[in-house]
């Protein structure tokens, strides 16, 4: 790996890197923020790969319209990510999965290992009494 460091902008230093003959940051914060974030894990918008899993799966597929505030996948993704980081509460689950709960979107992820889509988000119709329920 690679770093150069360049001019700065503010107070934050323009790296450039190479890793693996890939260039990850370029040109500064605009455009090396998302390269950073996928290349750490992330998401293009900073979010979690099991959040965007989730999203683009079954989340998006079949409860979609539960969100209407959100106009794709990757909107609902930053959303269940959020969820996730910090949720009203959480709870483990039966089966090795884990339950999230947002009460002031009323919205419920849940985290499944063994889940292709790595899980599903949804907004119950009976909110935290829903998700209390959850076993």
């Amino acid at each position: 790996m690679t770093i150069s460091t360049g001019p700065k902008l503010g107070s934050v230093e323009i790296v450039t890197t190479i890793y693996g003959g890939a260039r990850i940051i370029y040109g500064g914060i605009r455009h090396g923020l998302p390269a950073l974030a996928r290349w750490l894990g992330r998401g293009s918008a900073g979010i979690s790969d099991d959040a965007a899993r989730i999203a683009r799966g079954h989340a998006w597929g079949k409860h979609g319209h539960e969100f209407p505030e959100f106009e794709n996948a990757e909107r609902l993704a930053e959303h269940i990510d959020s969820v996730v980081r910090k949720p009203t509460a959480e709870r483990s689950l039966s089966r090795g999965r884990h339950a999230y709960y947002d009460e002031s979107t009323n919205t419920v992820v849940i985290k499944d290992p063994k889940n292709p889509d790595g899980g599903t988000a949804f907004r119950p119709g009976r909110g935290r009494e829903y998700f209390e329920g959850l076993e």
